[in-house]
């Protein structure tokens, strides 16, 4: 489920296989688009143009377009997608997978050619279930927490 600005939230239906475009105000469902079999995870470009669907009837990707409402697919992952992210900066698509011969993976999609860059696949896990991206972790020492703590005191 994906909410926007303009109050319409877009849900992955998983019996009917349909993208449900709903208005919030109104509180009715708008707009119905077939795009396949067991619909999960969903993840919309910046733009508001483009969706990405997990399918977790086999392993691959729909992308539906929303001005043309063409439905394509990215194909060979491995495993099913469940979840999926949008990494704007590298213009790539991160999906978690699961149930692969090998274990769960995260594959990589670049977003222009449509064609998967890299996976990433371990045998002891079994289902990736949720994806998201950081920027930069920061770890902070033992030390740096006592000083923040001793800051913190100081100011009170």
């Amino acid at each position: 489920m994906k909410f926007l600005r303009n109050y319409i939230c877009y849900i992955t239906d998983f019996n009917t296989g349909e993208l449900l475009v709903v208005d919030i105000i109104r509180r009715m469902v708008t707009d119905r688009i077939k795009v396949g079999a067991k619909l999960f995870g969903i993840s919309l470009d910046s733009n508001n143009m483009i969706t990405y669907i997990c399918n977790l009837a086999k392993p691959s990707v729909y992308i539906v377009d929303f001005i043309s409402k063409e439905v394509d697919e990215i194909e060979g992952l491995d495993g099913q997608s469940s979840h999926c992210v949008i990494d704007e900066k590298k213009q790539q698509l991160v999906v978690a997978c699961q149930g692969s011969s090998l274990g769960g993976a995260v594959n990589f999609v670049d977003l222009k050619t449509k064609k998967i860059i890299a996976s990433v696949t371990d045998e002891k896990i079994r289902a990736c279930i949720g994806v998201t991206i950081v920027e930069e972790a920061i770890m902070a020492t033992e030390a740096d927490r006592v000083l923040l703590l001793i800051d913190a005191i100081a100011k009170k």
